[in-house]
Parts: structure tokens; C-alpha cells; sequence
């Protein structure tokens, strides 16, 4: 993404966020059921009488979850309720999926996050069901399949009282588990090791609560929306008479966005979606964008002066390809001094990839925008990923006794914290810069290659050259239990590595000009409703968005 022309640096431009593509439109006429049965199913007459009787459904899960949770904790585990709770579940969450908004469900499956807790929740589940061994599982299958439709709780606009239940409830018993398997409050297999070395046990039980615990993490942000919306719509209807429920926001599809200039016009969006008849107008509505207030001058960077001396014709012929010999020597030597066995070269690698690293990054950063630095460092995307790599960073500076090659980790740190902080960069400075997205893209391929050099290193080299001990004690009611270092680097690697494929994902889907990680909520006008709703219901933007 290099450019011909340099801008006038004492003309900076102003900025503002827009959407990098067109929103769809949704069809509200047009539900699951219409797609997965036939109309001559006796599913309908189902459908018709849960219609009225909306309470039937909320309580058969709520009975089903109680026992999903008995089955769990009870010394002697009882086949037919194990085998009710998971019927109840599955029932109960397929006649709710009927329900759903065709179009809007479909959006949801589009997303990353969708698909990576789809395979998070597939695979934690699978490992419960290995520690258990017997019919408690039943109970915890069944759950699963809740979770399922709780990541598509945008398209539940009629029953949001039945999916906020199901999503608190989803949580509520994901947590237990985790605790539960962590302390040993539920009886496991004994012969639940998946893996052993000579300092690292890899335990089913282990594995599955960092993957249960990873997706409560995950689903509390879109929790939290959701239920911040609905309650500053009811505010807003208890302070305005004339005001409607109108609007609805969406809390697991989002829209990518663009920094744009202020001077040039906003492009003409087209509606995306299913043709419809002429007749059926009024029941198709479109997606909007949540407006995002303010302006982003390209002059508020975090260091004026430096941004200024960027812009100079000799750094301009010189400088900015020094600095790109600095970047493409910081990430391609990162590997090798993670790795390398001869402990002069490690400490010398150690030495110029930090340097490297720290000149390449530390540039960039000077130039950011300081609004936009500050949304990208609060974004919980960009929160969660720097929280495991900085622990897996500050794990591996302490398997390393904090010698030299602590250099590396923190290297990785800043390399990572580059990666998400480029949105903050605005598209003058990256021309400035030269900046080039298959550089990028490699900074994510080369963090992926050596965190998985350095599993297979500590698997099957046996940890030489680290130190390994106890980091963490937990003591609850006199069960005492340890946490190792290796163990604690190995799950948060692991999740890191997974979340890495998010940046890979909005590389590889973004358009040209978008934004990496920066991301705007959406909401739609229900079909009928009073314009002037749609005035009032648009939220104040998060800090992610």
C-alpha cells in the first residue's frame, strides 16, 4: 500500500470512520423453520401451539438445565434424567431455533467469532466428555447445543427474553464446569492425560477449562451489550411517550470500517440481500451503521514533531527504507534467536531482533493517531489478545530465569501490540511509511511459526536450557492445587495461536483502505415502526466500535 505522492504535511487531512462495505438487508418474513421444514410438517402445528403458550419452552429448559446440573453432582449418576436433561435441552433450543430470523442467523454464521467458539465449545465439550466417562456428559452435550444458538442470539428478535435466559443460564453452567473440573468437585477418569514429557503433563481437565473459560470471557462483551440495549430502549420508552421500541442493535455482527477523508463523498451503498416481491417491501429493512462521533485530524499523533521530520524529502529517500531493513531483520531473526542451540548466537540474534524490533515499532507508534490509538488499545479484541500473549510472554521470561533471551518475548510483545495498534495509523502516514500489507501478513505467519517451534521444542526436547515451577497455588476448602509454568505458557500459547487466526481472518477478508481490528455496532428498524425511534435508539459507541 505504497503511494505516488506525499500529502502536504502542513495541510493535514481530517478523518472520519465510515463503513468499508455495504450493509445487507434482512427479510423479516422469512424464518428458519421456512427453510429447514417443509409446510406439511406436523412441526408447524408445534410451532402454531408454542405460539401460545410462550411459557412452555423457558420452563422445559429451565427443568432441563437443573437436571443437567444434578446429574452432574450427584454421587450415583442417574441414567434417565441424565438422558431427559439432554433431550429437554435440544428440544426446547431447536423450537426456539425455528424461530429465528433467516437473514440474520445467516449473518452471525459469517463472522470469526462464530466459528471459533463453535470449534472452541465442539472441542472443550468433547474433553468434558473424556474426563466424565459415563452418562453425566449427557447433561453437558446438551448445553453445548444451547451455546450454539446462543451465538446466534442477534436473529432472536421475538423471544429475547428466552435467549437472554439461555445465555445467562449457558454461562452460569460453563463456569460451574469449569470450577468443578478444576477442583475436583465432580469424580473424572484418573487416566485423563493426553500428553507427557519430562516437565509437562497435558490434562484433558486442563485443557478444558481454559476452553470453557475462554468462552465465557468471550461471550460476556456481547452479553453485556445486548442487555445494555434493551435497557436504554426501555429508559428511553419510560421517559418519551411517543417513543417505540423500534430498533434493535447487534452484538455478534459488526460492520468493518474505513478511515475516509472528510472532503471526499460518502459512497452510495446498494442493499445487499434476497430479492423480494413488491408486496412484501414493507417486511424488508437494512442494516445501519452506528453513528461514530468526532473527527480524526492526521496531525494528533503522539508525537508531532517526529511526524514532521517523517515527512522530509532525505528520510523520505533513506530513512523510511532503513526503517523497513529494521522491521524485515526484527521478525524474520525472531524464530531463530527463540530456538537457536549455540548460546553466543542465541544472545546476539536476542540482541538485534530487539532492536530491530523496538526501532521498527517504536516508529510507528510515535505517528499514531492519538484517538484512534486510544480505541484500538480498549477494543476487547485487541484487549484479549494482548492479555495472553503478555502472560505467555511473561511465563516464557520466567522459564527462562530472565537471561538474555528475554529479549525475544518481549519482541513478540511488541511485535503483536504493532500489529493491533496499525488502525491507529492513518492512511497518510502509512504512505509516508510505505507501508505494506503482505509485510503484515508475514508478521503473523512468522508468530505463529515460532510459537509452534517452541511447543514442539519444550514437548519433545524435554524443556533444556528452562526453568520450570510453581507460578500459581490455588486453596480452596483444603483442596490445594499448583500451576506450573510450562503448563500455564502452553494454555494461554494455545489460545493465542487460535486468536491469531482473527488477524489472519481480517486480512485476508478486509477491503482496501479498511481497518484491521476497529469495528462499528450495527442495528435494524423492525419493519412498521415510527421513524422517529430510529432517532433516538442508536446507542453512544463503544470504544471497540
Amino acid at each position: 500500500m505504497s503511494a505516488t505522492s506525499q500529502p502536504n504535511v502542513d495541510d493535514p487531512p481530517i478523518y472520519e470512520l465510515r463503513s468499508s462495505r455495504d450493509l445487507p438487508s434482512i427479510n423479516f418474513t422469512k424464518k428458519l423453520h421456512h427453510v429447514w421444514l417443509p409446510p406439511q410438517s406436523c412441526l408447524w402445528i408445534v410451532i402454531r401451539l408454542l405460539n401460545r403458550l410462550p411459557l412452555l419452552i423457558p420452563f422445559g429448559y429451565c427443568t432441563g438445565v437443573l437436571a443437567a446440573v444434578a446429574v452432574l453432582f450427584l454421587q450415583s449418576p442417574s441414567t434417565p434424567l441424565a438422558v431427559y436433561a439432554l433431550i429437554v435441552q435440544i428440544v426446547s433450543t431447536y423450537l426456539v431455533l425455528l424461530e429465528l430470523h433467516y437473514d440474520l442467523a445467516r449473518l452471525a454464521t459469517k463472522t470469526f467469532e462464530f466459528w471459533f467458539m463453535s470449534i472452541v465449545n465442539i472441542a472443550s465439550t468433547g474433553l468434558v466428555i473424556f474426563c466424565l466417562g459415563n452418562v453425566r456428559s449427557l447433561g453437558v452435550i446438551g448445553n453445548a447445543f444451547v451455546f450454539e444458538f446462543v451465538l446466534l442470539m442477534d436473529a432472536s428478535h421475538h423471544n429475547t427474553r428466552v435467549a437472554a435466559f439461555m445465555t445467562l443460564s449457558t454461562m452460569i453452567f460453563f463456569g460451574l464446569l469449569t470450577v468443578a473440573i478444576s477442583l475436583d468437585w465432580v469424580e473424572v477418569r484418573h487416566d485423563r492425560v493426553l500428553w507427557q514429557s519430562a516437565i509437562y503433563t497435558l490434562d484433558a481437565g486442563d485443557v478444558a477449562a481454559n476452553g470453557l473459560s475462554t468462552l465465557i470471557v468471550l461471550l460476556l462483551p456481547n452479553a453485556a451489550r445486548k442487555f445494555l440495549g434493551k435497557l436504554k430502549n426501555r429508559l428511553l420508552r419510560i421517559r418519551r411517550d411517543d417513543y417505540s421500541d423500534g430498533s434493535t442493535m447487534c452484538v455478534t455482527y459488526r460492520s468493518c470500517l474505513r478511515l475516509a477523508s472528510t472532503k471526499s463523498p460518502p459512497s452510495t451503498a446498494t442493499v445487499v440481500g434476497v430479492p423480494v416481491k413488491p408486496t412484501s417491501v414493507s417486511t424488508v429493512t437494512r442494516l445501519k451503521l452506528v453513528p461514530i462521533n468526532g473527527q480524526f485530524a492526521a496531525d494528533n499523533v503522539v508525537a508531532p514533531r517526529f511526524r514532521r521530520l517523517l515527512h522530509r524529502p532525505f528520510i523520505q529517500r533513506r530513512g523510511i527504507s532503513v526503517l523497513q531493513v529494521f522491521g524485515v531483520i526484527g521478525i524474520l531473526s525472531m524464530p531463530a534467536a527463540a530456538i537457536i542451540p549455540v548460546p553466543n548466537a542465541q544472545k546476539l540474534f536476542a540482541i538485534v531482533t530487539f532492536v530491530s524490533t523496538f526501532i521498527h515499532c517504536t516508529t510507528y507508534w510515535l505517528v499514531a493517531q492519538r484517538q484512534l490509538l486510544l480505541r484500538a488499545l480498549v477494543c476487547f479484541d485487541n484487549l484479549f489478545f494482548s492479555l495472553q500473549v503478555v502472560c505467555c510472554s511473561l511465563t516464557m521470561c520466567d522459564l527462562n530465569s530472565y537471561d538474555i533471551r528475554c529479549l525475544v518475548s518481549v519482541s513478540v510483545t511488541l511485535w503483536i501490540h504493532w500489529l493491533i495498534s496499525l488502525d491507529a495509523i492513518t492512511p497518510d502516514m502509512k504512505r509516508c511509511l510505505k507501508w505494506r500489507h503482505r509485510f503484515t501478513t508475514l508478521v503473523v505467519f512468522v508468530f505463529v511459526a515460532q510459537h509452534l517451534l517452541l511447543a514442539v521444542f519444550l514437548m519433545f526436547r524435554d524443556g533444556e536450557g528452562f526453568r520450570d515451577r510453581v507460578i500459581i497455588t490455588i486453596r480452596f476448602n483444603g483442596f490445594e492445587k499448583e500451576i506450573r509454568g510450562v503448563v500455564f505458557m502452553f494454555d494461554r500459547m494455545a489460545t493465542a495461536l487460535a486468536w491469531s487466526s482473527l488477524l489472519y481472518w481480517r486480512l485476508r477478508n478486509r477491503q482496501e483502505g479498511g481497518l484491521l481490528m476497529l469495528q462499528a455496532e450495527v442495528f435494524f428498524e423492525h419493519p412498521g415502526t415510527a421513524s422517529t425511534s430510529a432517532l433516538i435508539v442508536p446507542l453512544q459507541t463503544s470504544p471497540d466500535t
